[in-house]
Formats: structure tokens, C-alpha cells, sequence
């Protein structure tokens, strides 16, 4: 985690470090920022090979992962205090492509730093459907209605075939065709983190699938 956190200094010169506390939570988030600074639902991330799995719930049972994990969930939440130091999108309610592309954002910006990503298990299911999704996604992105984008592991608008959270993938795939686009990476990281215009950006990015 230390290492990574210097990774991300070099590359973003404005960032902080809060506080990271390690926390055995209730089972409902692997992790989150409050004005304590990072918080850590480490019952999530301390399997291994042998832990019984079979009576935890859905959303439990596909997000534990093994002790090797918590730097990159650690590195995805220190992304969004990055973003929330950057006063992005600080505004009332947002709709679902600002917050998609801050969950895509913080999964983006964290594997530059971490070198993993939180939420790769989307990418094989995601990736063959990404043409269909975006459609769907540009008719839903200006209004504020979530539920079959973020945080929706577990609910009735997740199925095998349609998985939750496929808002943190367009996000990412956005973000990614944007810093792919760009010759200087450290300002186009800055870009990302510093986001203030999710309509200009998505523009920028070129993203089309």
C-alpha cells in the first residue's frame, strides 16, 4: 500500500494521504471514504483456499477475495479522496455518468498506482455485450436512476447474464479511451481526477464501442 501510495505521488503531484483503517465491517462494503479517511471492510478480504463460502449471500460470496487484494481496494478508495480533495462533480444529485465515471474513474486510477483492478471479474462478461450496454447507457446516463448500473450487486436488476455495477465498467472504458488519447499521461491522469464537465469529457474521450 505504502509503495503504491508513492507510485501515485510521482504521477499526481496533489495527492493526499488520509488515514486507512483496516475494520472488520458487516458485510456490506468492501470499502468507503468518510472524513475519517479511508474505511476497509477487511471480512472481505480474508479468505483462502480452504474458507466455506457456501452461506454467505450472493453479493458475500462473489466479492471476498484473498489478503493479497486489500492494496487495491485501498488504492480505488484512495482515488476517490483524490477526487473528492479535486471538489469533482460537487454538486447535488448526480447523475449516472458522473458517478459512473467516478467509480470508473477510481478502478482506472487505481490500477495505475496498485497495478489491479477491483472490478476486473466484469471485463469477461462486459466486453463481448459493450456495444449493447452503451446504448443502453446513453439513454439513462442524464438521469439519476442507478439501480441497474452502480451498486446493484445482489438486487433483482442483477442476473448472471447481466451482472451488477456495469456502470463502473462503461466508466472505466470511457476514462480509458480518454488517457489512451492522450500524449502527456500525467495531465491526462490529472484530467480524470480533476474531472469537472462528465459531458465534455465523454465528448473528448471518443468513446464509441
Amino acid at each position: 500500500i505504502r509503495a503504491n501510495y508513492t507510485t501515485i505521488k510521482a504521477l499526481y503531484s496533489a495527492a493526499v494521504f488520509p488515514p486507512v483503517t483496516l475494520l472488520i465491517g458487516r458485510f456490506s462494503t468492501g470499502g468507503t471514504v468518510s472524513e475519517s479517511g479511508l474505511l476497509i471492510g477487511s471480512e472481505f478480504y480474508s479468505i483462502t483456499a480452504t474458507t466455506p463460502l457456501d452461506e454467505l449471500p450472493a453479493f458475500q460470496r462473489h466479492n471476498v477475495r484473498v489478503v493479497d487484494s486489500l492494496p487495491i481496494i485501498v488504492a480505488h478508495e484512495h482515488a476517490h479522496v483524490l477526487q473528492a480533495h479535486a471538489r469533482v462533480f460537487e454538486h447535488g444529485s448526480r447523475n449516472l455518468l458522473e458517478q459512473s465515471l467516478m467509480e470508473g474513474g477510481a478502478d482506472f486510477i487505481g490500477e495505475r498506482s496498485s497495478g489491479g483492478n477491483i472490478n476486473a471479474w466484469l471485463w469477461p462478461v462486459a466486453l463481448p455485450m459493450e456495444a449493447t450496454l452503451w446504448q443502453e447507457f446513453k439513454a439513462a446516463m442524464h438521469g439519476t436512476d442507478i439501480s441497474r448500473w452502480l451498486y446493484n450487486q445482489g438486487s433483482s436488476t442483477a442476473t448472471p447474464d447481466r451482472p451488477g455495477d456495469l456502470g463502473y465498467f462503461i466508466g472505466y472504458r470511457i476514462v480509458e479511451a480518454y488517457y489512451v488519447k492522450q500524449s502527456d499521461k500525467m495531465k491526462a491522469l490529472r484530467d480524470i481526477i480533476e474531472m469537472k464537465d462528465a459531458d465534455a469529457f465523454l465528448a473528448a474521450s471518443g468513446y464509441s464501442p
